[in-house]
């Protein structure tokens, strides 16, 4: 943005810059370590878009829960028939799949799992779930794909 001094001339003004720290907790036994990108992932998405604000957010990882703001845990199944939760604008919990499909544990797709962290941790910086539109990362339901799909055929027996 630019403003004006008493004296007519324009300057660029560079907008606050807020730093949050964040720590992120080990990752679940059992499961693909790619999935710990897409924290990251959400955070480099909201420091993009928060260069076009007054305040550009900027994302610290720090290696301690005690120094951190925000901190974000992964869960193999979440468990509670949602698939993330956010408390308190600080704790981020990340499902990384689930057994509600025959009862077997399937994890969720990369893109999937990106989604639930970017939704959460818009929660985190403040933001509320829209019940409008669809097409927004705060829509407050997503559906929900797997990294394998399962053929109709193979589960409904023949008649």
């Amino acid at each position: 943005p630019l403003q004006s001094d008493i004296r007519g001339k324009t300057q660029e003004l560079q907008p606050e810059t807020k730093i949050m720290k964040i720590y992120i907790d080990k990752f679940p036994y059992g499961v693909d370590k790619k999935y710990e990108n897409s924290i990251r992932e959400a955070m480099s998405f909201y420091e993009k878009i928060s260069s076009n604000l007054s305040v550009s957010l900027s994302f610290k990882e720090v290696s301690t829960f005690s120094e951190a703001d925000v901190y974000v845990k992964w869960f193999k199944e979440f468990g509670t028939g949602t698939l993330g939760h956010t408390v308190n604008r600080k704790g981020i919990d990340i499902g990384l799949g689930d057994s509600s499909c025959l009862g077997k544990w399937q994890p969720y797709t990369y893109e999937t799992v990106l989604l639930i962290a970017e939704h959460e941790l818009g929660h985190a910086l403040g933001a509320n779930d829209d019940y409008e539109n669809p097409n927004r990362i705060m829509y407050y339901k997503i559906i929900t794909k797997y990294e394998t799909d399962i053929e109709e055929q193979d589960i409904l027996p023949y008649d």
